[in-house]
């Protein structure tokens, strides 16, 4: 999709914005469920933090 506009603009970045939020949401909904075992836990835990850099980074770069 070529941007081409002011809303087309805001509306791809809104998109990517949505689907990084959903995906990080995904994994703290895992990281809270009651079954999941405390070693699992703390492996989502560690895991997200490089996740997170990487959505921060991957949406700023472009944005910016």
């Amino acid at each position: 999709m070529a941007i081409r506009t002011t809303e087309n603009l805001i509306d791809k970045i809104a998109e990517d914005h949505v689907w990084r939020k959903r995906e990080i949401s995904e994994i703290t909904t895992l990281i809270e469920l009651d079954s999941m075992s405390e070693s699992r836990r703390k492996v989502l835990c560690r895991s997200g933090v490089p996740l997170l850099y990487a959505h921060w980074e991957g949406f700023i770069r472009p944005v910016a």
